[in-house]
């Protein structure tokens, strides 16, 4: 259970800097 926890936490950390990415490109 701890090892798919520290997956789907490292998982949304991969989305939201995906998304802060995508987010600063429009900003340019």
């Amino acid at each position: 259970s701890k090892g798919g926890t520290s997956e789907s936490a490292e998982n949304i950390q991969l989305l939201c800097a995906r998304h802060n990415l995508q987010k600063s490109d429009k900003i340019i």
